[in-house]
């Protein structure tokens, strides 16, 4: 996955979406691909949202955000939230690691 992404954002990653805004728009528009794709593409979302914060392309605050406003929306009841919590689990998990050092 992670060839994949290096593959489409060679040279730009740390310039694709630098404001907040940018990485939200992505964000939403990962969540409307996914969500009118088939259930395979919902079991991703994950990975790709590893790879994409990996590559620079997504900071943590922006998807941690964008996960929290999805579970009081209108897509609440979506998969893609119940698939995509390990990651963010792990992501907050990290970030406590690192202020407690």
């Amino acid at each position: 996955m992670s060839a994949l992404v290096e593959a489409l954002f060679e040279g730009t990653e740390k310039g694709l979406a630098k404001e907040a805004g940018s990485q939200l728009l992505l964000l939403h528009a990962i969540e409307e691909f996914s969500c009118k794709s088939t259930s395979n593409a919902l079991k991703e979302v994950a990975l790709v949202l590893k790879a994409l914060y990996d590559a620079d392309v997504l900071e943590e605050e922006h998807i941690v955000q964008w996960y929290q406003k999805g579970l009081k929306g209108e897509n609440k009841n979506s998969k893609i939230w119940k698939n995509v919590q390990p990651f963010i689990d792990w992501l907050q998990s990290a970030e406590s690691e690192t202020e407690e050092e």
